[in-house]
């Protein structure tokens, strides 16, 4: 099983989109600390290749994960791809 990860370019990427989309700093804080849970976890099995998912996180919003990578985030007020969703249990994620 694959860890989640997150290269620069993602890193970047999602720390912009924290600070546009969430707007409230201890909501930001909260999107930081579950992003940085996820990158100590092991990917779902199923998270091969371009499979597309999604973690919610509490009324705040969602990180959206492609693979073994995150890749943004969305707050709940915008449209995001339909993916499946799963939540951290333990070390690994599983269909919520």
């Amino acid at each position: 099983m694959a860890k989640i990860s997150m290269d620069s370019a993602a890193q970047k990427h999602v720390s912009q989109r924290i600070q546009e989309r969430i707007k409230e700093s201890t909501d930001q804080k909260k999107m930081v600390d579950v992003i940085k849970k996820l990158i100590t976890l092991t990917a779902p099995a199923e998270a091969v290749g371009q499979f597309q998912y999604h973690i919610k996180v509490g009324s705040i919003g969602r990180v959206l994960l492609r693979g073994v990578m995150v890749r943004t985030v969305y707050s709940y007020n915008e449209s995001y791809p339909n993916s499946p969703e799963y939540k951290i249990s333990g070390s690994t994620l599983v269909k919520a």
